[in-house]
């Protein structure tokens, strides 16, 4: 189903908001418009740079239910003996 927007005494035309909602766009998003052959055009999304974060901000989503708190020296410990126990034998203290 096709709608007709109407361009503005400034060139300028407004999308319903079911339209930018399709784009997964929102003020101050961009969109990427390409000219078909007859007199069309394609309307996109510009595709958003991937954010980078710091490994603090990383840290902090991870949740700590058992809220328990190891040393690395219990840490690698654990993983010994975890990795004996896998091989089948017994770490000797």
């Amino acid at each position: 189903m096709a709608t007709t927007l109407r361009l503005s005494s400034k060139s300028q035309v407004t999308f319903k908001q079911e339209f930018l909602h399709h784009l997964g766009i929102s003020a101050g998003d961009e969109m990427e418009v390409s000219k078909l052959p007859n007199g069309e055009l394609r309307i996109r999304a510009k595709a958003k740079p991937a954010q980078t974060k710091s490994i603090r901000e990383f840290a902090g989503r991870l949740k700590n239910e058992a809220g328990v708190h190891l040393s690395v020296e219990e840490i690698n410990q654990a993983v010994a003996e975890a990795a004996v126990a896998g091989a089948g034998m017994e770490r000797k203290p």
